[in-house]
């Protein structure tokens, strides 16, 4: 008995693919290794953001200008708590019912605010380092929100209603 043929002509330009379903595979482990890192990240900074909270109070006296960062969390299922707020403690004397009271800063206005007299190089560098994690940490959130949105528009829901069409003249009727 004869073996069968042999076709000399190799074609060169066919390359075995990886199968459709081992690749949706590849792809999602990619994206979920993504996301795992980012929530990490995103876990570190907040820890580290808890951590100079603890480090400017006790980087600065406890008198009249002190200024402090507080992290503010709620009860409902936010992926951005803690929320940092800067607050200034101020003395009132004259105010009998709140001798000392705590007035919100903006985040643009905290360096301005940073004690100099005597200056705190400790406290100025806690205040930029947390100002910097703030940001990265907005950064990281407003993320996971468009991948949130992209998500529920992806499955066909949305948080809000869809809004009825414009009728020309409507507005014209009595």
């Amino acid at each position: 008995m004869k073996p069968p043929p042999q076709n000399d002509m190799k074609d060169e330009t066919h390359t075995p693919a990886a199968p459709p379903r081992a690749a949706l595979f590849r792809g999602h482990n990619t994206l979920h290794d993504l996301g795992v890192t980012a929530a990490r990240q995103l876990q570190a900074l907040t820890a580290r953001l808890m951590q100079i909270e603890r480090e400017i109070r006790d980087a600065q006296p406890k008198k009249s200008g002190a200024i402090i960062l507080y992290l503010y969390t709620h009860s409902k299922r936010c992926n951005g708590c803690p929320h940092p707020v800067w607050k200034q403690w101020r003395y009132h004397p004259r105010n009998r019912m709140h001798r000392w009271v705590a007035h919100a800063l903006p985040s643009s206005r905290i360096t301005q605010r940073l004690p100099r007299n005597p200056p705190l190089p400790a406290l100025n560098a806690l205040v930029h380092e947390a100002l910097a994690i703030d940001a990265k940490r907005q950064a990281l959130i407003a993320a996971f929100g468009a991948l949130q949105r992209a998500s529920q528009k992806a499955a066909g829901r949305s948080k809000r209603p869809p809004e009825a069409p414009r009728v020309s003249g409507a507005a014209d009727a009595p």
